[in-house]
């Protein structure tokens, strides 16, 4: 049992195996079924689809924001000569 939140980003390795399929729980925490004897257990944050795609999209955002808010400063500029 893992005190992680399930969510499609966690990449989960059991003896250097990723495991796909993880049985789901009530309280959405991460259960990892593991075999008898030691083992080694990793779990890594990697980033999704849509997070990539969030971040080019706040990026052009904000690049979007500055180029308008020139823009209206240069226009105000023209107003005033």
């Amino acid at each position: 049992m893992l005190r992680l939140l399930r969510y499609p980003a966690w990449s989960v390795r059991v003896n250097g195996r990723l495991v796909n399929s993880l049985p789901r729980r009530a309280d959405g925490l991460i259960a990892v079924p593991v075999p008898r004897g030691p083992i080694d257990l990793t779990v890594d944050w990697t980033t999704s689809p849509e997070e990539v795609a969030a971040r080019w999209l706040s990026g052009l955002s904000v690049l979007l924001f500055t180029a308008l808010c020139l823009f209206k400063r240069r226009l105000t500029r023209a107003r005033l000569k």
